[in-house]
């Protein structure tokens, strides 16, 4: 099961019927190590009333004491920000943190920066969480993110890029290097980009929408069709 919430999380699935199917599989006895893809994956996604389902079968000083960055994404599904920073700040400053947990710290602080509209102090948390783990592909995605939303287009590709020269696979990845291309009119560029995303994930509707806008720009009456069809019938089977 946790694998498969983990495969999920890095590809960006749109559809969640795999994952709440498996999910809904563990048993009501099931180990707080079992459920912490998930936790992490609904956070990720925005899943805040399947986050909370988590959550809530445990207590929350069991979770504070065993995995605080995940009651922290709750917190912030919650708005309760001042919590989750509370419980952020106790892992950066944890000595027995080690990098890759601090970068998952530091992602979160990010987060918490965006839900108070400060781009830059979540861009300097982003960066942060690089520097602690320059592996950490989904905070590298967070911040193409952030550049595009900014329209630092040129940013949001080399972040992009260096997302995927770390996981090639990553879905989210590609659809950033694909929207960074498509603000700065590359169409054949965004195309190709949206269209690997959409390789690797068939149900990526995002990555669809992509193509679609991409295939209307040029004009290409056809394609842009069948790309309707697809996106029409994945939303009906979402």
């Amino acid at each position: 099961m946790c694998a498969e919430a983990k495969a999920l999380r890095d590809r960006g699935a749109d559809s969640l019927k795999d994952l709440q199917t498996s999910f809904a599989a563990l048993d009501h006895a099931a180990q707080l190590s079992h459920l912490l893809p998930y936790i992490d994956t609904f956070a990720k996604l925005g899943k805040k009333d399947l986050l909370l389902e988590c959550v809530k079968k445990f207590s929350e000083t069991e979770l504070k004491e065993q995995c605080p960055l995940a009651l922290a994404s709750a917190y912030l599904a919650e708005d309760k920000a001042k919590d989750a920073r509370e419980l952020i700040s106790k892992v950066i400053d944890d000595k027995k943190s080690d990098q890759e947990t601090i970068a998952e710290a530091y992602l979160e602080l990010a987060q918490a920066n965006l839900k108070d509209g400060d781009h830059k102090a979540a861009r300097e948390a982003l960066q942060k969480a690089i520097d602690s783990n320059g592996k950490d592909f989904n905070a590298l995605v967070e911040l193409s993110r952030l550049y595009l939303s900014d329209k630092q287009t040129t940013d949001a590709q080399q972040s992009a890029q260096r997302a995927l020269d770390v996981n090639l696979y990553c879905v989210p990845a590609h659809i950033c290097l694909a929207e960074a291309y498509l603000q700065a009119n590359k169409l054949k560029e965004a195309e190709a980009s949206f269209g690997k995303a959409a390789e690797l994930n068939p149900t990526s509707i995002e990555a669809h929408k992509g193509l679609l806008s991409v295939y209307q720009k040029q004009s290409k009456t056809s394609d842009a069709a069948r790309e309707q069809e697809i996106i029409s019938n994945l939303s009906k089977n979402s």
